[in-house]
């Protein structure tokens, strides 16, 4: 006859399972932190200090500046000029206008010259024209941010400079913001020539110095 299973059989069957589970899950919590430690260990990179101090040191090294006076990018050419002071002089954005004043070549590469006193007239005309210097690549990749003032933002000054053919000197200087508004720069690189930027700079409300010593901005300068 087969054996019936009472009630108290079913009832330790249930507490022993239960038990079990109990003793799985302890075992599993008890576990994980040796798990942890053992990982952590087993990681020595991830704790590795010298790696964090490696990697601020290369990010504070500067970045190398091409020795190249005007190359072409992907949406724009970019002039640098060398003084014999050190750092260089940059001209982010540089079109027809910019280069026939600098006397270089709209399509090919150029290279700084390895006299000083050349390369430094070469800097005096690219001060003429509004570039800024930096003493270093990495300087010079850092963005400047804006201000707000009153609510508003306010950027940086950007300054545009015409030298028409008879003397003297066309200055506009306006807040970024309000340039992009007014379309300022994408007017000013429609010129062609010197004299369409100096009267454009006229047409947007620019200042004319009969001579450039009278100009704070140009005052100065050799070329």
């Amino acid at each position: 006859m087969p054996r019936l299973i009472d009630e108290s059989d079913q009832t330790t069957s249930w507490k022993r399972s239960t038990l079990v589970i109990l003793l799985i899950i302890t075992a599993i919590l008890l576990a994980y932190p040796s798990f942890r430690d053992y990982t952590s260990q087993s990681l020595p990179v991830l704790q590795d200090s010298n790696m964090e101090t490696d990697f601020k040191e290369s990010d504070s090294t500067p970045l190398p500046t091409p020795r190249i006076r005007a190359g072409f990018g992907l949406r724009m050419t970019t002039i640098r000029g060398f003084p014999s002071k050190g750092g260089f002089y940059l001209l982010e954005v540089a079109g027809p206008v910019e280069m026939d004043f600098l006397g270089l070549d709209h399509f090919q590469e150029a290279l700084p010259s390895i006299n000083p006193t050349e390369e430094d007239a070469f800097c005096q005309r690219m001060r003429a024209l509004g570039a800024s210097w930096f003493e270093n690549e990495t300087e010079a990749e850092r963005t400047t941010p804006f201000k707000v003032v009153n609510g508003k933002r306010v950027g940086k000054t950007e300054v545009w400079f015409g030298w028409p053919e008879h003397g003297g000197v066309w200055v506009l200087e306006v807040e970024e913001f309000e340039g992009a508004r007014r379309g300022i720069g994408g007017r000013l690189r429609n010129a062609q020539t010197m004299d369409e930027r100096c009267n454009c700079i006229k047409m947007l409300g620019g200042t004319f110095f009969g001579n450039k010593e009278d100009c704070p901005l140009t005052k100065g300068l050799t070329f």
